[in-house]
């Protein structure tokens, strides 16, 4: 929990160019875990890769303009999440995947902290 927030701090400096923890007044260490295991299951929202496979995944802002917070923050592959930070908009996802994502981070943002869905996480239960 505390390496993927940190990484998450290195991403926002490194990629967004946000300075201290103004970025973060949003986002804790118990936020990304929260994120990870209950809104993405453990899972890359746009691969189904899984935490701890061959594939390093981290959380990225889901819309660039908004610093990353609980209702802002996407888990994807590395290579998914330089790609969607190159793209600077969520416009490169899907229309179906895009809506799911938006409707898993509006429940993240409503829910604060809800009961686990069972099989995934809420971005699974939302059939993406």
């Amino acid at each position: 929990r505390a390496d993927m927030w940190r990484a998450v701090a290195r991403r926002e400096r490194d990629v967004f160019g946000a300075r201290g923890g103004d970025a973060f007044d949003g986002l804790w260490p118990e936020d990304v875990a929260y994120l990870v295991n209950e809104v993405y299951g453990r899972r890359c929202a746009k691969t189904a890769s899984s935490l701890g496979g061959r594939a390093a995944l981290v959380l990225t802002r889901w819309r660039a303009d908004r610093p990353a917070a609980v209702d802002n923050a996407i888990l994807l592959t590395k290579r998914e999440a330089e790609e969607h930070d190159t793209a600077g908009s969520t416009e490169a996802v899907p229309a179906e995947a895009a809506a799911a994502i938006e409707a898993a981070l509006a429940a993240a943002r409503t829910e604060e902290r809800a009961e686990p869905v069972a099989g995934g996480g809420l971005l699974a239960s939302l059939q993406l």
